[in-house]
């Protein structure tokens, strides 16, 4: 089995029960912030509603991304035999850029996240903006924040 690193983004309001993370193979920190950021919109957005100006987001979103090592599988691979080849006690089998991974519950179980932000954070941000703007303009957009983020980040 060929060891590979895969992104890891998770997305999910205070509490919730399901979530459902999205899995890239390799890391670019770049591409997980603004994926991270357009997941979080969609949470953020209620019925009938478009995506809030970022200073108006509801609070309670947060967005946790980070980096693990996994293993390409075949798809119809045994998961009991996967985890006995690695040696650990289960894997969980995962989709990234069309390929099967397996993860070790080693590293489900540990602290992967490197980068977290929440929608409290962006909207304290963009408000501080707004009040900053020496000319006027009021306005601050998703991609001023997903800007802040990777500079944040580095």
């Amino acid at each position: 089995m060929k060891k590979t690193t895969l992104t890891v983004i998770e997305v999910s309001q205070e509490n919730a029960t399901d979530i459902y993370p999205i899995y890239h193979e390799g890391f670019d920190k770049e591409r997980a912030i603004s994926d991270a950021l357009e997941d979080m919109q969609r949470v953020l957005i209620t019925p009938r509603a478009h995506v809030p100006n970022p200073s108006d987001a509801k609070k309670g979103v947060n967005a946790y991304i980070g980096s693990i090592d996994a293993f390409e599988v075949e798809p119809d691979a045994d998961e009991d035999d996967i985890a006995e080849e690695l040696g650990c006690l289960y894997i969980e089998k995962v989709k990234a850029d069309g390929k099967t991974f397996a993860i070790t519950n080693e590293t489900l179980d540990s602290d992967w996240a490197s980068i977290s932000f929440s929608s409290d954070e962006i909207s304290a941000y963009a408000k501080s903006k707004e009040d900053e703007d020496e000319y006027g303009d009021t306005t601050i957009y998703w991609s001023d924040i997903e800007e802040y983020l990777i500079e944040k980040n580095k």
